[in-house]
């Protein structure tokens, strides 16, 4: 009778099959399913669908930042506090389509201080601080093209007191997606970049 070793499981084992990785993973693919029910209910105009599908995709990444390792505890906690007042953006986003101007307003405010914190959280990674500058330079370019989109867009529906909010609101997330690429990782670059684009739609 051959004598085997008992079965042990190690720290690298556990950690490989640990539930928060289960959870992280499914949070993004869900994230992920969500942001394309989201694309296709803009080009389709199904706003039931965008409805459902917008903070979906939120709460999808709030869970997995939640879940996710960071390697500064602190970085997930600005995270986690970023998506959760983004998810709060798109909720009164919901109830506005420029018709009630608080509710743009507040969640305009949500979205700066999402972006806000999010900033917070790539700082206390720690960033490239000649990357972020290049960045600003380069992610300007874009942000500058999105801000006169909005702006046009609220001049042409009468809102033009809605200019420097907007010009707030551009200038922030053009720094969120610079300290996104000046501090990383990848996954996080995506992310701000996938923010930008969804604004611009």
């Amino acid at each position: 009778m051959v004598n085997r070793p008992p079965l042990t499981l190690t720290r690298k084992t556990v950690r490989m099959f640990a539930p928060s990785d289960a959870v992280f993973t499914a949070m993004l693919i869900a994230a992920g399913c969500f942001a394309l029910l989201d694309w296709w209910a803009v080009v389709a105009r199904h706003k039931h669908a965008e409805y459902v599908a917008k903070p979906g995709m939120t709460a999808a990444c709030l869970l997995a930042a939640a879940f996710s390792k960071a390697p500064v505890d602190a970085q997930r906690s600005w995270w986690v506090l970023a998506l959760f007042f983004c998810l709060l953006g798109d909720v009164f986003l919901m109830f506005d389509r420029w018709r009630d101007r608080s509710h743009f307003l507040y969640g305009l405010g949500s979205f700066f201080l999402g972006h806000v914190f999010f900033v917070v959280g790539f700082a206390v990674r720690g960033w490239n601080t000649s990357q972020v500058l290049i960045s600003v330079l380069a992610v300007g370019i874009f942000g500058a093209s999105l801000l006169l989109l909005l702006i046009r867009g609220a001049i042409a529906k009468g809102h033009q007191e809605m200019v420097v909010p907007l010009c707030l609101y551009v200038s922030v997330i053009t720094l969120m997606m610079s300290g996104a690429i000046g501090a990383g990782p990848a996954i996080a670059i995506v992310g701000a970049a996938l923010f930008m684009l969804s604004d611009s739609m």
